[in-house]
């Protein structure tokens, strides 16, 4: 016989606070994915008014290989705090 018995505050409590643990999580990954895009289009756009000028400097295929090594990593992590540190450097480049 299963039994029906209401769960105990304390799982229930503990559920609600993991739940609401992994939306935040979520959030913040959704908000960086969208920085990450952001900057990766600011790269390709000064890419293409640096070329469009004649002007792409000697390390523009570095810095654009760089960026698709940091954009592959992004695609495999799992953890905004991961994903944060990739951003970072994809921003500051």
């Amino acid at each position: 016989m299963v039994s029906t018995s209401p769960a105990s505050p304390c799982c229930y409590n503990e559920f609600v606070r993991i739940a609401a643990e992994a939306k935040i999580e979520r959030e913040h990954m959704r908000s960086l994915r969208k920085r990450l895009a952001i900057a990766r289009r600011a790269v390709r756009q000064a890419g293409e008014t640096l070329a469009g000028l004649d002007a792409l400097p000697d390390t523009w295929p570095r810095l654009e290989a760089e960026i698709a090594d940091l954009l592959a990593a992004a695609r495999k992590v799992e953890r905004s705090d991961d994903l944060a540190l990739i951003v970072k450097a994809v921003e500051t480049r």
